[in-house]
C-alpha cells in the first residue's frame, strides 16, 4: 500500500502560548493511529522570535522518530499570514496539504478518518468544533452537512479555516492565498473561491466527525468583522476582472453588498435597504441557527 505524504503547514506569529497545544494534538493523533500516512510539519516563523527560541518549545516533541520531517523556517520580515502560507507551500513536499493556524488543534482520531481518502479525493473537508476560551463553551461547526459549491463559498463563507480541509497539491495553483495591502483576514475565502472556479470536477468528501478544533479568543482575526469585510472588499477589487467571465457576478455583487452593510457603507436609503436584505439572507442559515441556539442554551445552564 502506497504511503501518502501530508504536509502540515503552520504559520507562526507570536504564538508561544498556542503552538505546544497544536503540536501535542498532532503528535497524539499520529501516535494513536496514523492510517499509514507520512507527515512533515513545516513551521514558518513570521515575527522577530529567534528560531532557537521556538526550537526549545519543540524539543520535547522531537523524540517521536516515526514522524518523517519537522522543519522550521524564518521569514526575512513580517509578511503576514497569507504570504507565509504561500511560503509554506513552496517549502512543502507532500502530495496533500493541511494549512492550520497556530491556535487551532486536531482531534485524536484525525488521521484515522482522513487517511481513508488520501489518494482518492482532492478535497477532504471535515467537521469541527469551536471552543471559546473565555466562556468555556464549545459547539460543533455543522449539525447538517453543508453544501460545497462556489455560490456557498462566496455568500456563506462556510469554511471557517483552512485547518478544516486537506487538499491535493495538484488542484492548487500559485499564488495560493492572495495578499492584501491594507486589511487582513479574508485571504482564505478567496483561496477557496479560486479552487472551486479552477477545478470543475473536484473529488470532494465531507467527514461529519469533529476532527478540527478552533479555539476562539480575543486575538482571533475572525472576531473583527469590520476588518474581515474591509479585507474582503479589497480583494474583490483585485479579483473583479478575473471573475467577469465566470458567470458568478450576481453572487459577487450580493456579497459586496453584504460586506458594505457590515461596514456601514451606503449610497442612499434605498441602497441601505438592499444591502440589509442581502445581509439578512446571508445570516439565515440552518447550521448557524442551530449552533446559535445550542450555544445560548449552554450559556444559560453554565
Amino acid at each position: 500500500m502506497h504511503a501518502h505524504e501530508l504536509s502540515i503547514i503552520i504559520p507562526f506569529y507570536k504564538g508561544e502560548r498556542f503552538i505546544v497545544r497544536l503540536l501535542t494534538s498532532i503528535f497524539s493523533a499520529y501516535e494513536r493511529n496514523n492510517g499509514g500516512c507520512v507527515i512533515e510539519i513545516i513551521i514558518i516563523i513570521d515575527c522577530e522570535l529567534p528560531v532557537n527560541c521556538l526550537q526549545q518549545l519543540l524539543d520535547k516533541f522531537l523524540s517521536n522518530k516515526e514522524l518523517s520531517k519537522i522543519h522550521t523556517y524564518k521569514n526575512e520580515r513580517n509578511y503576514g499570514v497569507a504570504e507565509t502560507r504561500n511560503i509554506g507551500f513552496d517549502l512543502s513536499t507532500g502530495e496533500y496539504l493541511l494549512f492550520i493556524d497556530q491556535d487551532d488543534a486536531i482531534s485524536d482520531t484525525f488521521f484515522y478518518y482522513v487517511s481513508k481518502y488520501l489518494g482518492e479525493k482532492d478535497f477532504i473537508f471535515f467537521n469541527g468544533k469551536i471552543k471559546e476560551i473565555e466562556s468555556g463553551i464549545e459547539h460543533r461547526l455543522y449539525y447538517l452537512a453543508p453544501k460545497l459549491n462556489v455560490k456557498k463559498v462566496i455568500l456563506k463563507s462556510f469554511i471557517r479555516s483552512p485547518g478544516q480541509v486537506i487538499l491535493k497539491r495538484t488542484i492548487l495553483s500559485k499564488p495560493l492565498f492572495p495578499a492584501t495591502t491594507y486589511h487582513f483576514g479574508a485571504d482564505d475565502k478567496f483561496f477557496w473561491i479560486k479552487i472551486f472556479l479552477t477545478n470543475k470536477k473536484l473529488k470532494i468528501v465531507y467527514i461529519p466527525e469533529c476532527l478540527y478544533i478552533a479555539y476562539k479568543h480575543s486575538g482571533n482575526y475572525s472576531n473583527d468583522y469590520k476588518e474581515l469585510s474591509l479585507s474582503c472588499l479589497e480583494l474583490w477589487k483585485q479579483f473583479s476582472l478575473q471573475l467577469d467571465q465566470g458567470g458568478i457576478q450576481r453572487w459577487v455583487k450580493r456579497d459586496i453588498r453584504i460586506q458594505r452593510y457590515i461596514i456601514g457603507d451606503f449610497f442612499s436609503a434605498k441602497d441601505k435597504i438592499r444591502c440589509l436584505m442581502d445581509f439578512l439572507a446571508h445570516k439565515i442559515d440552518i447550521n448557524s441557527t442551530i449552533r446559535f441556539s445550542i450555544k445560548k442554551m449552554k450559556g444559560l445552564f453554565k
